[in-house]
């Protein structure tokens, strides 16, 4: 059965599972990927005139604001992807700010918001930080266990992906390194090291690796706590239908 050859809801403009949808596609582009799915989606709705946008966009607030979380996050992806902007329409107005609200309360950094959106945030939000500072642990509190000479530890990982890039941390004879142990390409076997930084200590490791704007999926619990940004992530978003 296609996509959106399901029964609409109420015969609207949408198919009964769209909260479904957006929750899988928001889960999706959130890391950076594409399925078959989010490219049903947009072929969909960028086959509407934009009258029936409109209407979408309206009955897709109606349906998705209530519930929040992810499928917030992938509605809102939907309509920024398709260069949908009618600023003067609420219920578009409403996707994308929840959308970002959600991305603010989990500290994704401005970096990682399309110029679009971090121009959106600011307009509708004059005067305002899309983040305060956060600073990682002191020294002498914080919780890191030692390695030995020549032993190494994974402490991030970039997506959920198998071949996913790989951070890791090792003690060699003159000091410690940190390096990402990545795929010659996606998908290949084959993987190689990348130095990233050297230091004399892990504390300092740390605090380059907890300053990088571009969020793991998976970071190490002893390097989370340095960790400046994030992303979203199960059990990280905040209000209605956060898990």
């Amino acid at each position: 059965m296609g996509l959106f050859s399901r029964q609409s809801r109420d015969d609207g403009p949408l198919p009964e599972d769209i909260v479904v949808q957006m929750e899988e596609r928001g889960r999706v582009r959130s890391e950076g990927f594409k399925t078959e799915l989010t490219d049903a989606q947009d072929q969909h709705f960028l086959g509407l005139s934009q009258q029936e946008q409109e209407t979408y966009v309206d009955a897709l607030a109606d349906a998705i604001l209530p519930v929040g979380s992810w499928a917030v996050l992938g509605a809102a992806d939907l309509l920024v992807k398709a260069i949908f902007e009618p600023e003067d329409r609420p219920s578009y107005v409403g996707i994308v700010l929840a959308a970002l609200e959600l991305k603010r309360s989990v500290r994704v950094s401005d970096i990682a918001l399309s110029t679009y959106e971090g121009e959106f945030w600011r307009r509708h939000n004059p005067g305002c930080e899309w983040l305060e500072p956060k600073l990682p642990p002191a020294r002498d509190d914080a919780q890191i266990s030692p390695l030995a000479v020549g032993e190494e530890r994974e402490v991030a990982r970039h997506d959920s992906a198998p071949d996913t890039n790989r951070v890791l941390v090792r003690q060699t004879a003159d000091g410690y390194l940190a390096f990402v142990d990545r795929p010659v390409e996606r998908g290949e076997p084959m993987r190689v090291e990348t130095r990233m930084r050297e230091a004399g200590n892990l504390y300092d490791l740390f605090v380059f690796l907890g300053e990088s704007p571009v969020a793991n999926f998976w970071n190490h619990s002893e390097l989370e706590p340095f960790c400046i940004y994030d992303r979203p992530r199960e059990g990280n978003l905040q209000g209605p239908g956060s898990s």
